[in-house]
């Protein structure tokens, strides 16, 4: 479907060993920068193992310094 329009996707470079050449173009933009976010959902009241915890550990850890972790 892509194919038939000037839409431009993002897919990952491992998706292009499974596809034939001819079909797609590979544009390389060194300075494209995709903002990715990380998000944990659990319900209301439910108690969180420990793996969750190290997780949002992890996670806490890696954001940016002076970033609160309400802002958007």
């Amino acid at each position: 479907m892509l194919a038939a329009t000037d839409l431009v996707t993002l897919v990952p470079r491992s998706f292009m060993q499974h596809a034939t050449d001819e079909r797609f173009a590979v544009l390389l933009v060194a300075a494209l920068c995709i903002p990715r976010a990380a998000l944990l959902l659990s319900r209301p009241g439910s108690a969180w193992s420990p793996l969750m915890e190290t997780l949002r550990d992890g996670l806490l850890a890696l954001r940016p310094l002076g970033r609160h972790p309400s802002a958007k």
